[in-house]
């Protein structure tokens, strides 16, 4: 398959087969700048196996019109990321992008895996006269800029220079993660990384690349998968391992809730990368990198520089005591009414788990109730109708759905309404009592006399922890960050026009450790990348843009 090369001074394109295109000025991907010349390649999984091996998955180039812009990761000092999105127009005109049209592409639709591709520096030599000698420079590896998941399909007529355009959103599968609730099982001694697979185990959304393959199997040793992304997750390991988690989610909690316990109690940074993985830094992550990957001298084209914004000098923490009993079979909760089953009827009833005193119970291993011991079924007539009464059992951490079939059969004249009296009793192998919530409250009193009280933007509950003394230090670790200003770059914006600057978006990825000297606010400071956006418009590779979200060293 053909590699497109476009040269800087005839302003040509030309393919690895040496051929002139017919039409240069049709495509309007942008060559690069001198000394910079890159390439794009956008690719669709048509075939919906994760490969994007199929003979059409790569889309023409000269289908590609521009403006095109994607973005990833974090907005500054956030823990979670914004959903990695990003919108690119094709040219429309055969009406193959329509996907209810006659003659449409195959396999064109929403929820099939996209991803660009990019390298540099390719372009082709010519000759005085502009003749391609057929020859061309060299070419570094290539990089995949962005693996999302089609959201829309957008065909808009003649909106773009009388062109017709279909319009392409993509996002990865965070506000999918917020849709709907998940329950995920009882996590015992166990570190973040170990939650959080059990996690998107239990919801089973996975991202692109790795969703469009066919789920093997899992086993302990882990996934195996079929697709371009072997292991969906790139986590790190975490740093504390927690007696207790999932026990005390909130009700209705989704996989986005879930996560974002995990990685506020981890203090740590959850993310979509450019290979489509879902990252996961813990609270060690930037401490172990150490050196500076790029060094930008005054070389950008604006930057957001703010001094004391964010002072915080009165920090409190929430964490929650808990008990665990892991002998015998303890009873996870007792109803306290009677669950009536009328004749002929099939009921379905969902009990939480609750202590007498109406603490949150959980267990790793509920039991279905035993008929005779946990529970009976009875009448108004006074009989025993438990061997009449069929019972199910759905259980998670926090609670179990009961499905109840009545099989009485009365007399002529009588009733068969039956019902379950009080005091129906749900044991299991384990149980988890959390106590009401705690908190722990630290003040920096040279801040508040200096600046006044500035209670932190959000009171932290920390999910998973339960002693006083990992919440107290916690709290300590935010009001020492905070409690005086700071002067930080918040983001700071290129324009790729040079090699360097190319350098810098083709590997400047989420993570990267970058000095920043500016002059004229006589700024010199080392951050992290948190977030990266990148736009193209007509006109070139001048008009190409990248603006990068940053975090000081030391904040995370």
């Amino acid at each position: 398959m053909p590699r497109y090369i476009w040269d800087i001074n005839t302003h040509l394109l030309f393919d690895d087969e040496q051929l002139v295109l017919t039409n240069p000025h049709i495509p309007t991907i942008p060559p690069g700048p001198q000394g910079a010349n890159l390439y794009w390649e956008l690719w669709i999984d048509l075939q919906g196996d994760g490969k994007f091996a199929g003979p059409n998955d790569r889309i023409p180039l000269e289908d590609v019109v521009m403006p095109m812009s994607w973005q990833l990761g974090l907005d500054p000092e956030e823990q979670m990321a914004r959903p990695a999105t990003a919108t690119i127009l094709l040219d429309n005109s055969t009406g193959k992008y329509s996907p209810e049209r006659d003659g449409a592409l195959a396999g064109f639709t929403t929820h099939r895996a996209i991803k660009l591709v990019s390298g540099g520096y390719p372009f082709a030599k010519t000759d005085a006269e502009g003749n391609f000698t057929g020859e061309t420079y060299s070419v570094v590896t290539e990089q995949t800029m962005f693996l999302l998941r089609i959201d829309s399909i957008e065909p808009e007529p003649n909106r773009y220079s009388g062109k017709q355009i279909t319009r392409i959103k993509a996002a990865d599968m965070l506000p999918e993660a917020g849709m709907y609730s998940v329950s995920v099982p009882l996590q015992l001694d166990k570190y973040a990384s170990e939650i959080l697979r059990a996690a998107v185990r239990e919801d089973g959304l996975y991202p692109p690349g790795t969703v469009f393959g066919w789920i093997l199997g899992y086993t302990p040793l882990g996934e195996t998968r079929l697709g371009i992304i072997s292991d969906p997750f790139n986590f790190d390991f975490g740093a504390y391992q927690y007696p207790y988690a999932m026990d005390n989610n909130d009700i209705n909690a989704t996989l986005y809730d879930v996560i974002r316990y995990v990685v506020e109690t981890e203090n740590g940074r959850f993310f979509t990368n450019r290979a489509g993985q879902l990252e996961f830094w813990d609270r060690n992550h930037m401490s172990l990198h150490t050196d500076v990957d790029y060094t930008i001298d005054n070389d950008m084209i604006a930057m957001t520089y703010k001094y004391g914004a964010e002072i915080a000098n009165i920090v409190r923490v929430r964490y929650q005591r808990r008990e665990i009993t892991l002998t015998g079979t303890p009873v996870l909760a007792t109803t306290v009414e009677d669950i009536q089953i009328p004749e002929g009827a099939t009921v379905v009833t969902v009990i939480e788990f609750r202590d007498a005193s109406g603490n949150r119970v959980s267990s790793s291993n509920p039991i279905k109730p035993v008929p005779g011991t946990d529970y009976y079924v009875t009448s108004n007539y006074g009989y025993d109708y438990t061997s009449q009464v069929d019972l199910t059992m759905k259980a998670t951490a926090q609670s179990a759905e009961l499905t109840l079939k009545n099989n009485f059969v009365p007399a002529v004249g009588f009733s068969g309404d039956l019902f379950i009296p009080a005091g129906m009793t749900i044991r299991g192998t384990d149980r988890v009592i959390a106590y009401p919530k705690n908190s722990v409250k630290v003040e920096d009193a040279d801040s508040i006399f200096e600046f006044g009280r500035r209670p932190y933007k959000k009171v932290v509950d920390l999910k998973f922890v339960d002693t006083y003394a990992l919440a107290m230090s916690i709290a300590q670790e935010i009001r020492d960050k905070y409690a005086q200003p700071r002067g930080n770059a918040v983001n700071v914006k290129f324009a790729i026009h040079d090699a360097a600057t190319w350098t810098l978006a083709l590997k400047g990825v989420i993570g990267s450790r970058i000095m920043i000297l500016e002059t004229q606010t006589g700024h010199s400071q080392e951050y992290f990348v948190v977030g990266e956006s990148h736009s193209i418009r007509d006109g070139g590779g001048s008009d190409y843009t990248l603006a990068l979200t940053l975090e000081p060293v030391g904040s995370l």
